[in-house]
């Protein structure tokens, strides 16, 4: 690296051999911008007070000692990228002497937009309510397999927070775990589940509805596989109607179901399908792979503790990706995902697309009420709610300018952008400071 140019820095503290990913470290100020390349892959320090990476996440450069953030830049923190291209909320260190924000020309400015489009995590939901339909099976090595896949995903959406009773699970035969299955997978029992979800469910809460098992079509209408009838895309379409004033999550893992975004796409929605058409009819793996994304947190990227429904997905289409390649098949499945309403389902959402900013914003677990609780003194929990909502605003704000920037001129995308992340910085640090042990 240059002398003279901006990078992402992160110190890493004395004694730490290789950074685990996710690791959150505070950055602070450098206030010399003259650096030092080293050869790639090792690590060297400096005065035995830490070292710094550059953005690429595979050179160190050497760094003058760090000294405290000025107070009008409080709080800045970094998530680990070593071997990474995602980068949470960090630092830029400035050109010249003087910590003056975000300059942007030249070749900064390209950095700065990577950093933009890495930086806004999930907008949290006041809480989750969640239904898993396990379809009808129709051979018993598919019954073993669906509940597999629901009762796992049960289980992991409950350890990431969302408490038990708001997990419902539609199966087959319920002698499986009678404290685990709410009901079959009937039309009435769907209609009961989704009313009971209506009913405990608050304005802004997330609704997350998965169909895992059997899916079909008949050229024009998809149905999900049921005990007895069979529910249809016009069916699902009004269970979810209920939900006008929650923000809904719609995962079709089940064959031929590509079609339902066009039937289902609405404001608010999510709605992920297995696969790209009504004409992929074969059995799929999308649903065990979507499981696994919560499992241990897996498909979460930007190493936040939380799994949003973006990260699912993506982590799930790689998956499917990959299974078919190591087997080397022909891939008969093709996952799709909406939620700009308009039906027009991508394969790998992005600004250009239009789809995946309610995507990234939605995550499955507890609301911020329980977060406040668990990390405040008592004196602070009133402030820190205020200041957790102020900062989900801010979030989904820079999250809304990303999507926005082609339509806009880079000088005012750009003053906007930094009106933003020095608002999310203030808002940031005072937040740690407030959960600080006294």
């Amino acid at each position: 690296m240059r002398s003279g140019m901006n990078h992402l820095t992160l110190f890493v503290p004395k004694g730490q051999g290789k950074i685990a990913q996710g690791t959150v470290f505070q950055v602070p100020w450098v206030p010399n911008p003259n650096t030092t390349p080293f050869p790639e892959g090792e690590e060297h320090q400096h005065r035995n007070r830490g070292v710094c990476c550059s953005p690429t996440g595979n050179r160190f450069v050497a760094a003058p000692e760090p000294r405290v953030p000025e107070k009008r830049y409080p709080g800045l923190s970094c998530l680990v990228p070593l071997g990474q291209k995602r980068f949470g909320l960090s630092w830029l260190v400035p050109r010249r002497e003087r910590p003056k924000a975000l300059r942007t020309s030249g070749s900064k400015t390209a950095l700065l937009a990577a950093f933009c489009f890495l930086l806004a995590g999930p907008l949290f939901a006041q809480s989750t309510r969640a239904l898993i339909v396990a379809s009808a099976s129709g051979e018993e090595q598919f019954k073993e397999q669906f509940w597999d896949w629901g009762s796992r995903l049960q289980r992991a959406l409950t350890e990431m927070g969302v408490p038990k009773e708001d997990v419902l699970f539609l199966f087959e035969d319920p002698s499986k775990g009678a404290a685990l299955v709410f009901g079959k997978p009937t039309k009435s029992e769907l209609t009961r589940a989704a009313d009971k979800l209506g009913n405990d469910s608050k304005e802004g809460d997330l609704v997350l509805v998965v169909l895992l098992g059997h899916g079909s079509s008949d050229g024009r209408n998809y149905k999900f596989n049921l005990v007895g009838p069979d529910a249809t895309g016009a069916d699902l379409e009004q269970l979810l109607s209920r939900f006008s004033r929650q923000q809904v999550a719609l995962v079709a893992a089940t064959p031929c179901s590509g079609g339902l975004t066009r039937t289902l796409a609405g404001k608010n929605r999510v709605i992920i399908s297995a696969t790209k058409s009504e004409l992929e009819n074969n059995q799929t793996a999308f649903g065990g792979f979507f499981v696994e994304a919560f499992e241990n947190r897996a498909a979460d990227s930007d190493k936040n503790r939380r799994v949003s429904m973006l990260e699912a997905y993506l982590y799930s289409r790689k998956k499917v990706e990959d299974w078919y390649k190591e087997r080397q098949k022909l891939a008969t499945e093709h996952p799709l995902l909406d939620d700009d309403g308009n039906g027009k389902a991508s394969s790998v959402p992005s600004p250009e697309t239009g789809d995946g900013l309610l995507a990234g914003r939605l995550s499955p677990g507890p609301g911020v009420e329980t977060v406040v609780a668990a990390n405040a003194s008592p004196g602070n929990q009133k402030e820190l709610r205020e200041l957790q909502l102020a900062k989900k605003r801010v979030e989904a704000d820079i999250e809304a300018l990303k999507y926005k920037k082609s339509t806009m001129e880079n000088a005012e995308y750009q003053k906007n952008l930094e009106r933003l992340l020095l608002e999310l910085a203030r808002t940031d640090g005072r937040i740690r400071e407030l959960e600080k042990p006294k």
